[in-house]
């Protein structure tokens, strides 16, 4: 691989998750965003820079979380009904590493998981868990989703 491909290849990464800029006299197609652009996962620090900042995801459907962690369960926590909050933060694999969720933002989508899909956010004495109800095969999940 030479330089330059590698820097192609770099430049197709970054435009896939990074908002165009408008520079110069740009073909009409370099400024076209693709649709990851939207999800906000890198943003320029400027000097060739970038960052992965934690946050809301609004675009994150709550059926894609609750699959996330229907999935993520049994590595973190078999055949237990409870897992702590900083687990599914912080652990390799865990849905808030996966979709750069910070507590605040994870806590609320937490608590807006419809109570059929099985997960409730607790927070009780300073801990902060989420409990696991009922298991669900994760592809039946998203069919039955609400969106």
């Amino acid at each position: 691989m030479t330089d330059g491909s590698l820097r192609r290849d770099v430049d197709v990464f970054l435009r896939t998750y990074v908002p165009a800029r408008p520079r110069g006299r740009r073909p009409i197609e370099d400024t076209f965003d693709c649709p990851l652009a939207e999800l906000g996962l890198l943003q320029p620090l400027g000097g060739g820079r970038f960052a992965m900042p934690r946050g809301a995801r609004p675009s994150l459907p709550p059926a894609v979380l609750a699959f996330a962690l229907h999935e993520f369960w049994p590595e973190a926590a078999r055949g237990q009904e409870t897992l702590p909050l900083e687990r599914l933060l912080f652990a390799p694999g865990c849905p808030g590493a996966a979709f750069r969720l910070d507590d605040r933002a994870l806590t609320a989508a937490l608590e807006a998981l419809p109570p059929r899909w099985g997960f409730e956010y607790d927070e009780t004495a300073g801990l902060r868990q989420v409990r696991r109800r009922i298991e669900w095969k994760p592809l039946d999940l998203l069919s039955e989703s609400d969106g």
